[in-house]
């Protein structure tokens, strides 16, 4: 999860998810400090983890993660604020492709993006990413949070044709009918900056 850090541990008065127990970590580190411990200060990559990998402990299993059984690794690109440098991003990709042997990587997560300038095959962001996909691993990007904009609001990198683009659905909560539900207004929406290509991929 390449994110603000996860809550792991208690750190400056954050306390540790409890879903989200400190014997499934695998590592971490943190690029915006230069440290090894990427605790989460901000709350979003705890969030997103979460999502993928909660246990339900906390809730007596009601509330559980897509993957509950996944071991998690922390990279922290994101400050307290939300905000980072390409530069750590890309270093932390750097460090995915380098490690992915030794810690069985199999799926990175950014639910992160920048806004796209450029065509996808002149972005170094992009660049990095796909190279990420190509080392043989899925990468599962964030469309973005732009779609009272309108379309073509996708960010980067989730404007790579390789990547699994992910959006937002609102479920109107009226079970097996699908028809009640839609798009959520802030999910960024296609097709991408520049390229055109048909994005998101998916929505959930």
């Amino acid at each position: 999860v390449l994110d603000t850090g996860i809550a792991y541990e208690d750190f400056e008065g954050f306390r540790r998810a409890p879903d989200l127990g400190s014997t499934r970590f695998r590592a971490g580190y943190d690029f915006i400090n230069n440290d090894a411990h990427a605790n989460d200060d901000e709350g979003h990559g705890t969030h997103v983890a979460g999502i993928i990998g909660g246990d339900g402990y906390n809730s007596v299993g009601t509330h559980v993660g897509i993957a509950p059984d996944a071991r998690l690794l922390s990279l922290k690109v994101l400050d307290r604020k939300g905000r980072g440098n390409a530069s750590d991003l890309l270093a932390a990709l750097d460090w995915v492709v380098d490690n992915a042997a030794t810690y069985d990587i199999r799926v990175v997560n950014m639910s992160i993006g920048k806004a796209v300038e450029e065509p996808a095959a002149d972005d170094p962001l992009i660049q990095a990413v796909e190279a990420v996909w190509d080392a043989g691993m899925v990468v599962v990007c964030s469309a973005g949070n732009f779609g009272r904009d309108g379309y073509f609001t996708v960010t980067s990198p989730g404007n790579s044709p390789k990547v699994i683009t992910v959006g937002s659905i609102t479920d109107n909560g009226t079970g097996s009918n699908p028809y009640d539900d839609y798009v959520s207004t802030y999910s960024s929406r296609g097709p991408t900056g520049f390229d055109r290509y048909l994005k998101p991929d998916l929505l959930a």
